[in-house]
């Protein structure tokens, strides 16, 4: 499982804290708590949080909605800039992290029949049938 990095957690605990005290933040207010430039909180903002876990209040003033139950192996897939996994590790670790998850949420048998699911539909493996 991918670890967030040391901003990436700090983001995500900025976010948790914001929901759970139910309080508004300003863009500022982010870059204080992660040490993230303006740009690239702009830049999050727009292309990964806004729309999925924040929601615009007014001009420049946010609010998170979902963070609290947003497990931190997820919120390292949204603010991955790069979605789409290169090399083995790469697919390992995307995997890795939605079984993490699963289990995590204590799901452990449909996160098994959905890899078996997966691994059979796309003829990675061929399942023994009885005879």
């Amino acid at each position: 499982m991918r670890k967030l990095t040391e901003r990436q957690e700090k983001l995500y605990r900025f976010l948790q804290r914001r929901e759970s005290s139910k309080r508004r933040f300003h863009r500022n207010d982010i870059v204080a708590a992660t040490g993230y430039t303006l740009k690239t909180v702009d830049t999050y903002l727009r292309k990964m949080l806004v729309g999925s876990r924040v929601t615009v209040v007014a001009r420049d003033i946010y609010k998170t909605i979902g963070m609290l139950q947003m497990a931190p192996p997820e919120f390292g897939r949204l603010m991955t800039q790069s979605k789409v996994p290169s090399g083995f590790s790469g697919w390992k670790a995307r995997i890795e992290d939605l079984a993490a998850l699963g289990v995590q949420k204590h799901h452990q048998g449909l996160v098994y029949l959905a890899l078996r699911d997966l691994a059979t539909k796309y003829q990675l493996i061929r399942l023994r049938t009885k005879t």
